[in-house]
């Protein structure tokens, strides 16, 4: 049997697993929606990465240990470990065309495939951190860890 999920959408109006066995909580804010799991771990996915969005990963891991705390006060009971980010997903309009030689590794569409045809640009060779990116630009950048890692990486 799965573990249940706590979606918490508004703080007030947490859902809870009756039987105490939370595996991992979701809450969701004006930029982000975020993963918390008991581990610590965290995943984070945003609608678009702008000048709305928290300059620094410190400055983002502040807002969300606020939540966190906030969360944990109504739940009680639920131990989780210290928040890391684990994952980060987010997606933009580019200005630019990535230059490949930047990255370990690019990926070319399969044209013969229907559906999104993009460009897949990975950071490092061994981790899943990439950017899809298509002929208008769009962007959609998975698997970063941190806000600075995605600012090396492209010009918004």
């Amino acid at each position: 049997m799965k573990k249940m999920v706590a979606h918490i959408d508004k703080i007030e109006d947490p859902f809870i697993d009756p039987e105490g066995d939370t595996n991992k909580i979701f809450f969701k804010t004006k930029k982000e929606s975020v993963f918390l799991f008991k581990t610590g771990s965290i995943k984070i996915s945003c609608k678009n990465v702008s000048d709305e969005f928290p300059e620094t990963t410190k400055m983002l891991m502040e807002s969300i240990n606020s939540v966190t705390s906030r969360i944990l006060e109504i739940i009680q009971g639920v131990k989780i470990t210290e928040p890391k980010i684990s994952m980060m997903n987010a997606q933009t309009k580019l200005k630019e065309f990535p230059d490949p030689k930047k990255f370990a590794k690019v990926v070319e569409p399969n044209i013969q495939r229907k559906g999104w045809r993009v460009f897949r640009y990975y950071v490092f060779s061994g981790r899943k951190f990439h950017l899809a990116v298509d002929k208008h630009k769009r962007c959609q950048i998975f698997a970063a860890k941190s806000i600075e890692e995605i600012k090396e990486k492209i010009t918004f």
